[in-house]
C-alpha cells in the first residue's frame, strides 16, 4: 500500500557535468514535456555493486542453480523460503553498510531536490538495507519502493507504484539503472531508461534510451531535455 512506502525527504550539494545521449533518440526539433521525476536503482547505480552473488546463491539455492536469486528463493516453501530470505536479507544489510557511492550520485541528487524534481528509488533489495544507505549517505529520496511494496524488477509494478506515489507519468519521468532487469523494467512500464555504463550493462549500451559514464551526466540530459525526443 501507498502508506508502506515511507516517502522521505532530502539533503543538498554541488553539482555539474556532461551526459552521452543515445544518438538515436537526438532530435532537434523535439518540445516533448519536461522531466518531473528521476527514478533510481540502487544496487549498481546509486551504489557500487558489493554483493557477492554468486557466494550467496550457491549457499541458498546450490551451485547448480543458474537462475535469479530472488527468483530461485521466491520458489522454495516453508522454513527453506524462510531461512533462505533471512540469509539474503543479513547479507544485503552487511553490503549496505560497507557500500560506495557511485562518482556523480550526491551532485544529482541536490540538481533534482535544487530543481523540486521528484525522486525514487525502485530496487529488488530489502527496505532495511535501501535505509543503511541512505542514512549512511544522507540522501533522501520521495518515495522507496522495495521488493517488499511490489513484484521486483523485471517485472513494471515497482516503476508502475513509484509513478502512482509520486503523482507524475511516464512522459515525465526517466528512470536511471545499470543492469539488464533494469532496462527491461523500464520499457514495460513506458518510461525511458539511463543505463550508467558498468561490467552489467556492457551488452545493454545499444539498447538504452540514454548512456552515461557517470551518474551526473544525467543533468545535462534534463537541462537539454527539450532536445530530446523522450515522447511515446
Amino acid at each position: 500500500s501507498q502508506a508502506n512506502l515511507m516517502p522521505w525527504v532530502f539533503i543538498p550539494s554541488h553539482l555539474k557535468k556532461s551526459a552521452m545521449v543515445n544518438k538515436k533518440t537526438s532530435t532537434n526539433s523535439y518540445n516533448g514535456p519536461k522531466i518531473s521525476a528521476v527514478i533510481f536503482d540502487m544496487d549498481g547505480t546509486i551504489t557500487k555493486f558489493n554483493l557477492d552473488i554468486t557466494r550467496i546463491k550457491n549457499e541458498i539455492l546450490g551451485d547448480s542453480y543458474n537462475g535469479l536469486l530472488l527468483e530461485g528463493i521466491n520458489k522454495l516453501r516453508g522454513n527453506d523460503r524462510e531461512k533462505a530470505e533471512k540469509t539474503l536479507i543479513k547479507e544485503e544489510i552487511a553490503a549496505a553498510h560497507t557500500a560506495e557511492l557511485n562518482d556523480g550520485v550526491v551532485e544529482l541528487i541536490d540538481y533534482l531536490k535544487k530543481n523540486r524534481i521528484k525522486t525514487a528509488i525502485v530496487t529488488r533489495n530489502n527496505r532495511a538495507a535501501v535505509k543503511v544507505v541512505v542514512a549512511r549517505f544522507g540522501l533522501s529520496f520521495d518515495v522507496i519502493v522495495s521488493r517488499a511494496d511490489a513484484l521486483p524488477k523485471p517485472n513494471k509494478a515497482q516503476l508502475i507504484t513509484a509513478l502512482n506515489v509520486l503523482g507524475v507519468d511516464q512522459e515525465k519521468t526517466i528512470f536511471i539503472g545499470d543492469h539488464p532487469l533494469d532496462l527491461e523494467a523500464g520499457r514495460r512500464a513506458g518510461i525511458k531508461t539511463v543505463i550508467l555504463k558498468n561490467k552489467f550493462s556492457q551488452n545493454i549500451l545499444d539498447e538504452a534510451d540514454f548512456v552515461i559514464d557517470r551518474m551526473d551526466d544525467v543533468i545535462d540530459i534534463i537541462r537539454n531535455i527539450e532536445y530530446f525526443h523522450i515522447g511515446f
